[in-house]
């Protein structure tokens, strides 16, 4: 596989990140794919099983995390630090912890880069940028991170209102910055890195494919209905909420869909995608899919790339046949 300027800047053998999954990218999975040559990045909300918004306790959560990673790895890997998830203390104390820690890299998502960048380079470490326009990309860029993500609308999860795609996104990105692009959105396999090398970027950021892997802690439930899944297993919804989340088709989106296009207020929307039980505000709607398996009534995020993954495997075995692939598929072009 081609080794690119991401490489380099990371100090990572293979221009792969693995993206941050809310709840279920923890150690194991970080680890992994940090010991196989890409960058393995833990997730906001890994080892909380209700939500809190304790600065402290979500940062002693978080450093438990990042030492657990540390036990079972010595390459390079990132925490996600949200720009204004639970609140500006809540982002203060996740960073403060990964200072402390010596964590080297941040992948900063969410908010704007100017919260978090200068400080994050005077402690040493590197930032990377998730955004989903060529505008924002510029903008990241003035604040000083060192890589920008190309999150495309096939994404799982929160992405961009803008929905550009990936293929329309990344090279335009490409254009208008002079720092690195990672592509993000609709990448699963070998193929899908080419193209993103193709439309201009050096490396990939995946998350959906590192789901149905045994490293990933959501529950095996959600990782049956991905290797069962087809490309048009998936939907978005949410435009007039807070963001755009792409997940699994089930009884939720059915039904928050329902209440969109009915035209039922904002806030009433907010609170049907947080809430599974209006009684238990703490234990939100994606915990109970992702970590519970509610299939139904839970949300569970993840992009239609999923159609493509037919097995469950090790996240190892993933960067092998990500490695792996690129080489043939490359090869396959020259002939």
């Amino acid at each position: 596989m081609k080794r690119t300027k991401i490489c380099d800047i990371l100090d990572i053998q293979y221009p792969i990140v693995q993206a941050p999954m809310g709840w279920i990218s923890g150690a194991e999975l970080v680890a992994a794919v940090s010991n196989s040559g890409g960058m393995g990045t833990i997730g906001p909300g890994v080892g909380q099983e209700v939500v809190s918004r304790d600065p402290e306790v979500v940062g002693e959560i978080l450093r438990r995390e990042i030492r657990k990673t540390q036990e079972l790895t010595s390459k390079p890997f990132a925490v996600n630090c949200p720009v204004g998830r639970r609140g500006k203390a809540v982002c203060d104390r996740r960073l403060e912890v990964c200072i402390e820690e010596g964590v080297k890299v941040a992948v900063v998502s969410m908010g704007s880069p100017d919260e978090y960048t200068r400080q994050m380079h005077d402690a040493g470490m590197k930032v990377i940028h998730v955004v989903g326009s060529s505008r924002h990309a510029l903008r990241a860029q003035q604040s000083g991170v060192d890589i920008v993500v190309a999150q495309g609308h096939e994404a799982g999860g929160h992405s961009s209102p803008d929905e550009i795609p990936s293929l329309v996104l990344v090279p335009q990105v490409v254009d208008a910055v002079s720092i690195p692009v990672l592509a993000a959105g609709g990448i699963g396999d070998a193929r899908g890195v080419v193209a993103s090398m193709a439309l201009g970027a050096e490396g990939v950021y995946m998350g959906t494919r590192f789901m149905p892997t045994m490293e990933c802690t959501c529950h095996p439930a959600v990782k049956d209905a991905i290797v069962s899944s087809r490309d048009d297993s998936y939907v978005a919804y949410g435009r007039r909420v807070y963001s755009i989340t792409r997940s699994i088709k089930n009884e939720f989106t059915k039904k928050f869909l329902e209440m969109e296009f009915a035209g039922v207020p904002a806030e009433e929307l907010r609170a049907f995608d947080r809430y599974y039980d209006p009684g238990d505000d703490d234990r939100h709607r994606m915990i109970r899919g992702l970590k519970d398996g509610e299939m139904e009534w839970g949300a569970v995020p993840m992009g239609p790339i999923g159609g493509l993954v037919k097995e469950i495997t090790s996240a190892t075995d993933v960067m092998k046949d990500l490695i792996g692939g690129y080489d043939s598929v490359m090869a396959r072009l020259k002939d």
